[in-house]
Parts: structure tokens; sequence; C-alpha cells
């Protein structure tokens, strides 16, 4: 059986879809399967960087433009699929309802990321790891027989992230808060939480902005194309996050979470988390810079350490497996 990828990364897109893409590819590798990447990116020099090490991915990779057209990139991901291909997995956000019933109508199997389940989805597999998410959202949306990869059970992790032991240090703190670049409002809120010196802190980003402002700061590591990831995250007491793909590997490392939603899509998931007692969420960003002046980065760890002592599920790192196992089952009907 051969798997077909297509997914966005690179300095726009950050590398959340790449990273969950790999960890499937790397469940399907492990029964057997091959596989194929088509990357679309606007740096070729990252994807590399971030798959060097990896030789069963980066032998595995066709990287697309940025600026492909839709039509030049339905035409390749056909191209491919009909080189012996049994299934394609789309993880970007760019495919309407024409781009899929184009997949449809050339008889393509696939499997489709989504994060809002407002969207028809012609889909044979839909994945939506997020905690808020439920499969009821997505009975009137999709088709009857598609396969419903729905809910935290299904997210998406890193094997090094889902099979390490968290030894956190005290006083030690993560910033992650994705592989984009960010707003300015988000620079200037990490601007300000650093400069606690009673703290060290593990910013890990490729923001090139950031980089320049924490060259001077002494009790911050930056890291670029972080490698051990599993190592520096659960080194840390506290993580302090967008509510992307990132908090997924911070809740399975059981590290609790401030959350500081910049984007539409990461408001609902981080308001989840909180509710699942994870962490707490800022969206407000002003209102937290304020607080955070006022009352000091400490109060903010007491206060996240309270609540995520009530959390009462838990991240299991076996969302890869569970998606492979159902697509593999439909595969074999």
């Amino acid at each position: 059986m051969k798997i077909l990828f297509r997914c966005n990364a690179g300095k726009r897109h950050g590398l959340g879809h790449l990273v969950r893409c790999k960890a499937l590819a790397k469940e399907f590798y492990e029964l057997g399967h091959e596989f194929f990447f088509l990357i679309k990116s606007d740096s070729r020099d990252k994807i590399i960087r971030f798959l060097y090490d990896d030789i069963n991915v980066f032998d595995t990779v066709l990287i697309l433009s940025d600026n492909i057209s839709v039509e030049d990139d339905i035409k390749i991901v056909k191209e491919y699929y009909n080189k012996g291909f049994s299934f394609l997995i789309l993880d970007h956000y760019e495919h309407d309802i024409s781009y899929q019933q184009s997949l449809v109508k050339d008889g393509i199997r696939w499997g489709q990321f989504d994060y809002s389940a407002d969207k028809k989805i012609e889909a044979d597999v839909v994945i939506n790891g997020n905690i808020a998410i439920t499969k009821e959202k997505y009975k009137s949306i999709t088709k009857s027989d598609a396969k419903l990869c729905v809910g935290f059970r299904y997210a998406i992790l890193p094997k090094e992230i889902a099979e390490a032991v968290a030894q956190p240090q005290k006083g030690r703190i993560l910033i992650a808060m994705g592989g984009g670049n960010y707003p300015q409002s988000i620079i200037d809120i990490i601007v300000d939480i650093v400069k606690d010196s009673s703290f060290t802190f593990d910013i890990v980003s490729n923001d090139n902005r950031l980089y320049e402002l924490m060259q001077q700061v002494t009790n911050v590591h930056f890291h670029i194309n972080l490698k051990e990831t599993a190592f520096v995250y659960g080194r840390c007491e506290c993580a302090i996050v967008a509510g992307g793909v990132t908090t997924f590997e911070i809740a399975a490392l059981n590290i609790p979470m401030i959350i500081i939603p910049y984007v539409q899509n990461q408001k609902p998931n981080a308001l989840a988390w909180e509710k699942m007692f994870f962490g707490i969420t800022c969206d407000n960003i002003l209102k937290f810079s304020q607080e955070l002046q006022q009352k000091g980065l400490n109060y903010f760890i007491n206060l996240v350490n309270d609540i995520a002592a009530k959390k009462q599920i838990r991240i299991d790192g076996r969302g890869a497996k569970r998606v492979v196992e159902n697509i593999v089952t439909l595969l074999n009907k």
C-alpha cells in the first residue's frame, strides 16, 4: 500500500502540519506501507533542515512552490496518486468543495485534516484531534460512511513525545507559540515575560525578529529547528503556548499550560484545554500583559499548577496509531 501526503509547511505555515503527517507516515512505515510527501512551502531550506536527520522521510519528498495555483496543485496531486497510490492525506486548509469534488471525480480516496467542522467534507476519513471537537458536529457535513477520527483520542503526536517522561525543573518555563512568524503583540508579550530573571526560559521559535531580541537576554535559551523536543519540553515546569498542535505535545507530557491564542482556530481549542483543567486561557493579550506587570509570572505559574491538579483525562499519544488503523481497515474492505 502506498500513501500520498499533501501538506503545507514553512515560515508562513509553520511546521505543525508536517509534524503530524510525519507521525502518520512513521506508523504506516512500521506496518510495511510506502509513502510520499508533496509539501507546499515558502522555505525549502527550512523543510530540508527539519527533515535532514529523518532519512525515511527526507528521501520521499517533493517541495512545491508556495505560489502554486490551485489548478496546478490538484494536477500534481492527481499525477502522483495515479502512480500506484492507494490513499491521499490532505493536511492544509486550502481545499474548498471544488477541490474535493475534483478528487472525487477522479476516484481518489483520501483523509482530510479539519479544525472547524463548519464546511461540507467529501473525504473518506476526517481527522480532527482537537480536544474541543465531537463526532456529532460532523454528522451533517460528511458522507454517511466516512470514518470520523475526531476528538482527543486521535491527537497525533511525534513518537518521541508520546514515549517521553517529563522531568520538570523548578523555575524553567517553555515558550512555544508555533512555527510561523508571530504578530507583534505576541513578540511584545514574550519580551515582557522574559524580563522576570527569577525564571529560565526555553523559547522554541523560527521567528527571526524574536531571535534577534533575545540575543542579549541571559535567562533565555533560544531553539531554532529543535530536534530534542521531548527533552526540552519535558524539563519545563510550565509552558506558555498558543492553542495549536504544540498544546497536545505539552498535554501528553503532563505540563501545565498558559495558553495565549492569537488566531481564530486556536481559541476553541484553548478554551477546551482550560475546561479540561490542563491550564488557563489568556486570549486578551492586553489584559494578560497588565496582570503580568501587576501580579508577576509566578502568580500565573501557581494558578495553572492548582488547576492542572484537577484534570481527569490523559493524552496517551496513540492518536496516530488509531488514525492509521482506521485507514488500513477502510482500504482492506
